[in-house]
């Protein structure tokens, strides 16, 4: 059984951005969920994601849709993507990578 160590270290450095970023978005969020619990002001909507560059919106975008199964635009927003972002980024990966009828192009 490897370390979490050893599957970091795998990882390229772009690669520990992203994780890095996400877990950064994650904490934030929990810490408001936290907050509006507490304070009982309601339902929770979830922290605001970021638009990041275009380079890096391919970048989180090759990353993260090829590990996830029957996914959208929603996977992107736990890794603190702006919905609206995460929406165009999944519309132009789809394209890319898959054709009318929802099968994986060979690359």
């Amino acid at each position: 059984m490897t370390s979490e160590w050893e599957e970091l270290e795998k990882l390229s450095k772009d690669e520990l951005i992203i994780e890095l970023v996400r877990q950064r978005w994650l904490y934030k969020d929990l810490r408001l969920q936290l907050r509006y619990m507490s304070e009982e002001e309601g339902q929770y909507a979830g922290a605001p994601g970021q638009i990041p560059s275009k380079e890096w919106q391919k970048k989180i975008a090759d990353y993260v849709f090829p590990n996830v199964k029957d996914g959208g635009y929603e996977d992107l927003m736990t890794w603190g993507v702006d919905e609206a972002v995460g929406e165009a980024l999944f519309d132009e990966y789809f394209k890319e990578h898959f054709d009318e009828n929802g099968k994986r192009r060979r690359t």
